[in-house]
């Protein structure tokens, strides 16, 4: 009995030790923004966001889709500019305002925009599973998502 006491708590106490040098170098390196990947039959859903929401030091929690194509409606051979749903309770933090009522709008950084051509934030997009969807204007891109640039919604 008392072996297997032991052996739990120095199972245990290497978890701990090795959960602090996670943290500890994650904190040393400054990181600001910590990226889970997952497949879809994960089970990893929205609902992490609103757990997160808690947490303190965390300044934007956001899910995103995986990726697929879009063009310009407009331009039949455009650019194809990587597109992904994004899912946060803190849309307002990338100036998307809050939407009610049916149909899809697409808000893109001004990187995005550039890239298909829609320099005024109005248009219309078309994507690679089928959908068309209308360009509802730009979103702002803070610091800690510049590295997922060009950005879209």
């Amino acid at each position: 009995m008392s072996a297997m006491v032991l052996t739990v708590l120095l199972t245990t106490g290497r978890t701990v030790g090795a959960e602090q040098r996670v943290l500890s170098s994650i904190d040393s390196v400054g990181s600001r923004a910590i990226v889970v990947r997952a497949d879809p039959d994960a089970g990893v859903t929205t609902a992490v966001l609103e757990r997160l929401q808690g947490v303190d030091g965390i300044q934007w929690a956001g899910a995103f889709s995986g990726a697929v194509d879009a063009k310009n409606q407009q331009i039949s051979e455009g650019t194809r500019v990587p597109t992904r749903s994004v899912y946060s309770l803190q849309l307002d933090q990338l100036g998307i305002p809050e939407r009610k009522g049916a149909g899809e709008l697409a808000f893109a950084s001004v990187a995005a925009l550039e890239q298909l051509g829609l320099v005024d934030g109005a248009g219309a997009i078309s994507v690679s599973d089928g959908r068309s969807v209308g360009v509802g204007g730009q979103l702002v891109t803070p610091e800690y998502l510049e590295e997922f640039e060009p950005l879209w919604c």
